[in-house]
C-alpha cells in the first residue's frame, strides 16, 4: 500500500530495476479520494499526492496498480504462477473467466469501450 512517495527520483530507480529483474509491483494506493487524503494526513503528517499524477508514473513504471484489497491479492496470484513478467506500453486487455459466455461478455464490452 502507497500513501505517500516522498522520493520520486528513487522510486522511479527502484521500480525500472524491479522491472529489469522481471519482478512485478503492484500498487493499492490509498488516499486516493479528498477524504481518504485527509484522513492519511492526520495519522502522517503528510500529503498523500496526487492521484491522477501517481497513476501516470505507474503506467509510465509498468506497475500494476489494485483499486482495492480483493483485486491486490488477485493480482499477486495472477503473477505467482511464474510467468515471465515484462513491462510494455502497449495497450492491451486481459480478461479471464471460467466461462465462454462471460468471456464474450467482456471481449463485447471492451469493444464498446473501444479497446
Amino acid at each position: 500500500m502507497i500513501e505517500q512517495i516522498k522520493d520520486y527520483p528513487r522510486f522511479c530507480r527502484a521500480a525500472l530495476r524491479a522491472a529489469e529483474l522481471g519482478k512485478p509491483i503492484i500498487a493499492l494506493k490509498v488516499g486516493r479520494s479528498e477524504l481518504g487524503a485527509r484522513m492519511a494526513s492526520s495519522h502522517t503528517g503528510s500529503m498523500t499526492g496526487s492521484d491522477e499524477i501517481q497513476e501516470g508514473l505507474f503506467r509510465q513504471l509498468g506497475i500494476v496498480r489494485a483499486y482495492d484489497y480483493p483485486e491486490l491479492c488477485d493480482v499477486a496470484l495472477i503473477l505467482m504462477q511464474g510467468k515471465p513478467w515484462t513491462v510494455t506500453h502497449a495497450p492491451r486487455v486481459l480478461a479471464l473467466s471460467g466461462s465462454g459466455g462471460l468471456g464474450t461478455f467482456f471481449g463485447d464490452l471492451a469493444s464498446i469501450a473501444g479497446l
